[in-house]
């Protein structure tokens, strides 16, 4: 089930320099990869060709938007603000670290890049295969979207911290999405849902603040999935037409 890491657990790090895939502190790589930014005020990055086709769901892709308010799309970009509650039945496949309505117009980082270096397909591959050690995964390529102390809208003086990671290799993919620290606000959703909802799943906390201190894989702040067309999810949660894997 949803671990739930208390309080005086908390010392996650945010490092200059580190990786996504440590197994004791939440990370966010700001290192000599080549990083594109979505400038202030901008709703959506361009379309992102991608340097190796992502599986999601049974349908690949070979572009990706990264879209300011918290979310990530394949087909187009995504303007909506207000988030819509998984299973949200829409027409389009999203996956939503931290939907809501973000206001990047006077400060905070939202960033992207794409990653084939050896060293973190490596540690992707080790971290993989720890969370599902019977698939001898071997990551050939991740992305990585960051919201770096972003505000929200009506609270510009709040700041959240959130990341989201595609992996991928041998027509296998995984999501993970890791949590440094995160304001509350209203109308929120984390998680994410595909065309008419068949495959779905919801990060159950009542309050988002609390996303930093729960987990579905025993590392503070960090949710897993395999978001493929498969239903191996290794005890990791995953909803299909309302039907639990786990």
């Amino acid at each position: 089930g949803v671990i739930f890491f208390p309080t005086q657990w908390f010392n996650k790090i945010l490092t200059e320099g580190g990786d996504p895939f440590s197994n004791s502190v939440i990370v966010f790589i700001f290192s000599d990869m080549l990083v594109f930014y979505l400038s202030l005020g901008c709703y959506n990055s361009p379309r992102i060709p991608l340097l190796q086709p992502f599986v999601y769901f049974g349908r690949e892709y070979d572009k990706i938007f990264v879209n300011n308010n918290g979310d990530l799309t394949f087909d187009e970009p995504f303007y909506w603000y207000n988030p819509y509650y998984f299973p949200a039945y829409l027409n389009r496949h999203i996956i939503a670290p931290l939907w809501t309505d973000i206001y990047n117009y006077e400060k905070g980082t939202i960033s992207y890049r794409q990653v084939t270096d050896a060293h973190l397909l490596n540690r992707a591959s080790r971290d993989i295969n720890k969370y599902f050690p019977n698939l001898k995964f071997s990551a050939t390529w991740v992305f990585i979207a960051t919201w770096d102390k972003v505000p929200y809208f009506g609270n510009r003086e709040a700041e959240s911290t959130f990341q989201v990671v595609l992996v991928s290799g041998k027509n296998m993919s995984f999501t993970l999405m890791h949590y440094d620290y995160i304001t509350s606000t209203q109308s929120v959703e984390s998680g994410f849902d595909t065309i008419n909802s068949t495959n779905f799943f919801s990060i159950p906390v009542s309050d988002i603040a609390n996303l930093s201190y729960t987990s579905n894989v025993n590392v503070m702040g960090r949710w897993i999935f395999r978001v493929d067309n498969s239903s191996e999810n290794n005890g990791i949660y995953v909803y299909s037409c309302n039907v639990s894997f786990t």
